[in-house]
């Protein structure tokens, strides 16, 4: 059967060890082939529960381990973990490392993801841990093995002793997990775990051993090492919480700040727009008025002209009435020296009728004045 045929076998835990065999065969070729693509990762983790990960470590350490592991690492199967399949992925892995005995720079790298993936997004231990700590890791654990030495230092590292712990507290022994594969596990947990020191081995190399350490003992000290871990969670969460309240006033300041900002932002574009309005409205003001200006000169002129044209007219009706008064004023410049008599007042009184007539007749009427 090809690749595809495999995975799409259902309960494949309890597949034959010819289909195991199968899928291994085919996955290791495949990986030899391609490497490591989207179909490879499809591949190996829809069909884990026939072998583990052996057909990605086989192909692993015949490549440069460091890069092809990041690319592991970074695969959108591992980050999302669903059903706590990244978790049982590195159990094995660590598992095939561990069996061949092979030293290797990507083996903090595998007990930091044990460590981070061991719970699910609530903050809890997958229901199926302890199944999946068995199957992938104690039942193909070899009984006398070399356990090799790490750097615990990470959170995720620490955590990795954390979920070890719990796991191997309620391991129970089968045909293939031994009571001595379990000894050796806590021993090599227990060496791993700063500032503990094992039942049974003195304070001084030249001492010999007081006694020899008990399954008591061991787990006495796995708790010892859980205690000290929760207290270092709980120290850590008091130091983020704190952190946290300070981000939050930090955070509400840079609001205030930011929101001070738009408001002055805002009045600062309210200003300009009314400026605008006002320089607009002045320019406006000063057309108006330069064209006020300029009708008022208009106007002006046409007055003055009216003005000259008026003062003409009169002038000149003036000379006119002058003209006609003329005959009547050289006739009483004639008589003005004469005694006065009957006839000469008779001749000034109808001089004085000729004089108003003239003016009448050249709008001046004495009477309606």
């Amino acid at each position: 059967m090809n690749l595809e045929q495999l995975i799409g076998i259902e309960k494949k835990s309890s597949a034959s060890q010819a289909t195991c065999r199968g899928f291994f065969s085919e996955m290791e070729k495949y990986l030899n082939e391609n490497g490591f693509d989207k179909e490879a990762e499809r591949f190996q983790f829809s069909g884990l529960p026939f072998c583990g990960m052996k057909p990605f470590y086989t192909w692993l350490i015949t490549t440069n381990e460091e890069t092809e592991f990041k690319k592991l690492k970074g695969c959108g199967t591992v980050t999302q973990n669903e059903r706590g399949i990244t978790f049982k992925a590195m159990l094995s892995l660590l598992c095939c490392y561990i069996n061949d005995k092979r030293k290797s720079p990507v083996l903090n790298s595998i007990v930091e993801l044990i460590g981070y993936y061991s719970k699910n997004k609530e903050g809890k231990y997958f229901g199926d841990m302890n199944k999946s700590f068995a199957n992938y890791f104690l039942s193909e654990l070899k009984d006398d093995v070399e356990y090799p030495e790490l750097k615990i230092s990470s959170p995720s590292a620490k955590k990795f002793l954390a979920v070890m712990s719990e796991a191997l507290s309620k391991a129970e022994i089968s045909k293939t997990i031994t009571e001595n594969k379990l000894e050796n596990l806590k021993t090599w947990l227990i060496s791993l775990m700063p500032g503990v020191q094992p039942a049974g081995v003195s304070e001084s190399p030249s001492k010999p051993v007081v006694r020899e350490k008990t399954k008591s003992d061991t787990l006495h000290e796995i708790a010892e090492y859980l205690k000290n871990l929760e207290s270092e969670k709980n120290d850590l969460i008091a130091r983020l919480t704190a952190s946290s309240s300070e981000n939050s006033t930090l955070a509400a300041e840079l609001e205030q700040n930011k929101k001070a900002g738009e408001d002055l932002l805002k009045t600062n574009s309210r200003l300009y727009a009314e400026s605008a309005d006002l320089k607009s409205g002045l320019t406006e003001a000063d057309k108006r008025i330069k064209v006020l200006e300029e009708e008022s000169h208009k106007q002006n002129a046409v007055l003055n002209i009216f003005e000259a044209d008026k003062k003409n007219s009169q002038q000149g009706q003036l000379n006119a009435i002058a003209s006609k008064l003329r005959t009547e004023y050289d006739d009483f410049t004639s008589i003005k020296s004469e005694e006065m008599s009957i006839g000469l007042g008779e001749n000034l009184r109808q001089q004085m009728i000729n004089i108003f007539k003239i003016l009448e007749k050249n709008g001046i009427i004495i009477e309606k004045r």
